[in-house]
């Protein structure tokens, strides 16, 4: 396990200009330079101040200025070379591996994505509250994203792979559109040039439902159809469950109801082939669901009645899911014009629920109240 610390073999206004040029964000805090630069951090003030409006190197015009309380910038904008040397390769590494200690605060563990840090000679970075935590990987997302950047180019693929996964679930409404296009590029070419198949299909999942959760969902359908295809490269019959499910939802969100019903049919061959009973009940139940949803109460009562039969069959399947079937059945009966029948499929579904889902007992209770009125 590497040790970063400070050193004095290598002038260190050479590695804070690497910072700027590995990370390619044109403001940085004193924290992510003394990262880079490998200066303490409780004299990272004083040695700044100490170079403000002076070149770094000889060979670079670059001069550092502050602009404003503890983050600065380099003017003019320092030219990127072609080829980065081993320096800005470890201070790429070093600046990543500090943010996803510090992301690692805010979203503690993501199932596929570890990384094993170095030893840093710096104090972890602390919050006040959770509401700072939060706060903190969106209001830095941009830096982030440079840090990502900067390890998939200098190599670093699971550091990269690890920052992007926790960034996926960190992010909140307020990142913007560009942000997360950019993050799916970078995060998935770590995945990519690294040859981790199932980081690669974990990305995808988590970029597919932030863009969903964010209404867009042609990306959110773009992502979805790579995860299935890496999915089903990996054989992971519960991955490409879950995706075909997800998938089938966004549809709905949006309204494509017919590729919802797509989805549903992959699903109950899928579970078909595994002698999954529960699992192609509970896919007929949701296509009886969308089929009411599309003026087809005729078709939803056939699916749902199929369901209603073999979940009332099936150990372990809990009183909950058995009465929320009945209850989309009785409502297929009542929007088909069988009243009585829909009268009876309440009726059993609040049987079920007598000591069960409060809040469900009395939605279906308003639904057989209606349905007796009728």
């Amino acid at each position: 396990m590497p040790v970063y610390g400070v050193w004095d073999s290598r002038p260190w206004r050479a590695d804070l200009l690497n910072t700027f040029l590995v990370l390619d964000v044109p403001e940085l805090p004193m924290r992510v330079l003394a990262v880079g630069s490998g200066i303490d951090l409780r004299r990272a003030g004083e040695e700044l101040s100490a170079v403000l409006d002076r070149p770094l190197c000889d060979d670079a015009p670059a001069r550092l200025s502050r602009v404003g309380g503890d983050r600065f910038r380099l003017h003019p904008e320092p030219v990127a070379p072609d080829e980065w040397d081993d320096a800005a390769l470890l201070v790429a590494r070093r600046i990543g591996e500090d943010l996803l200690r510090t992301l690692a605060k805010v979203v503690p563990d993501v199932a596929g994505f570890d990384h094993e840090c170095g030893t840093l000679a710096l104090p972890e970075a602390e919050f006040a509250d959770a509401a700072e935590a939060a706060a903190w990987p969106v209001r830095h997302r941009w830096l982030l994203l440079g840090a990502v950047r900067a390890a998939v180019k200098a190599g670093w693929h699971t550091l990269a792979a690890a920052l992007a996964a926790r960034m996926w679930v960190a992010a909140s409404v307020e990142a913007d559109p560009k942000w997360a296009e950019e993050l799916a590029h970078w995060g998935t070419e770590a995945a990519i040039e690294s040859r981790r198949p199932e980081a690669l299909a974990g990305l995808l999942r988590l970029s597919a439902v932030w863009f969903a959760d964010h209404g867009d969902f042609v990306t959110a359908e773009e992502h979805g159809v790579r995860e299935l295809r890496a999915r089903r490269r990996l054989g992971d019959p519960d991955g490409i469950a879950d995706v075909l499910w997800r998938r089938a939802e966004v549809y709905r969100r949006w309204g494509r109801l017919h590729l919802a019903l797509d989805c549903y049919r992959d699903l109950e061959f899928h579970y078909r082939e595994l002698a999954d009973e529960r699992g192609g009940a509970r896919v007929r139940a949701a296509t009886g669901v969308v089929l009411l949803a599309a003026a087809r109460p005729e078709a939803a009562v056939a699916q749902l009645e199929r369901a209603a039969r073999v979940l009332a069959d099936l150990p372990g399947v809990g009183a909950g899911e058995r009465a929320g079937v009945l209850e989309e059945l009785g409502n297929a009966l009542w929007r088909m014009g069988s009243g009585d029948k829909a009268v009876q499929r309440y009726r059993d579904a609040l049987a079920l629920l007598e000591t069960g889902d409060d809040e469900a007992a009395r939605r279906v209770r308003r639904l057989l109240d209606r349905a007796e009125r009728t």
